[in-house]
């Protein structure tokens, strides 16, 4: 069974000219249960800022931040509070070696949400993202990421044998790979060896049609 814990802070506000009595509203829990190497996460509907990291524990934790981007007076907590709870992030057993993480998100302006992911090294990724950055370290099993806009980041061990398919609609794919493309199979420190430490990365067109696109989408597009 999952083990989960709840805190919720009001951040005072240090910025020059700001009112003291005023802060950012954040809700954070932290769960964790164990998981055997070799299974399955998939990481479903995701929003915001998602890091999946690989361990050497057998176990996942799962810490989730939700805050509001604008500071709430203490009078405004409470409804703040409120608000935030409406977004969901929920974990749940599909069978013994498969594990879902859901999220609903009926809202996306003022919300700033982050997922702080820890995962054994060898666990198969499936992320589902719509709107914000993705980011996976040191994770050698097979890895699937879609991204409706936002950057992918890919950091991963060499000398291992995977699979990797990482698209984003709007935004680019980062890794230390060169020379073979990201949708393509290929084993760490054999076919790839020679360039393993090299870098992929966007050009700044791209990284300013993705920040402007994200604005812009978070703003106005329905979360798909």
């Amino acid at each position: 069974m999952l083990k989960t814990s709840a805190v919720v802070v009001l951040f005072a506000c240090l910025l020059s000219g700001a009112r003291a009595d005023t802060g950012k509203v954040v809700v954070e829990t932290a769960e964790s249960a164990p998981f055997a190497s070799g299974g399955a996460i998939d990481i479903l509907d995701s929003f915001g800022e998602v890091q999946v990291e690989g361990w050497d524990k057998p176990d996942v934790e799962i810490k989730i931040s939700k805050g509001t981007g604008r500071n709430a007076t203490p009078e405004e907590e409470a409804r703040a509070r409120a608000k935030l709870e409406r977004v969901k992030v929920v974990s749940s057993k599909k069978s013994a070696d498969r594990l879902q993480i859901a999220s609903t998100v009926p809202f996306r302006n003022d919300l700033d949400l982050t997922y702080r992911i820890k995962v054994p090294r060898e666990t198969h990724l499936t992320i589902r993202h719509d709107i914000g950055e993705v980011k996976v370290v040191n994770v050698s099993g097979n890895i699937t990421v879609t991204n409706r806009i936002g950057e992918i980041d890919l950091r991963l061990p060499e000398n291992q044998e995977y699979e990797i398919d990482a698209r984003s609609r709007i935004g680019g794919v980062d890794s230390q790979f060169k020379g073979k493309s990201i949708r393509d199979p290929f084993r760490v420190g054999d076919d790839v060896d020679a360039v393993s430490r090299a870098s992929i990365s966007i050009g700044s067109a791209t990284r300013a049609i993705r920040d402007s696109s994200r604005m812009i989408a978070k703003k106005f597009l329905p979360p798909t």
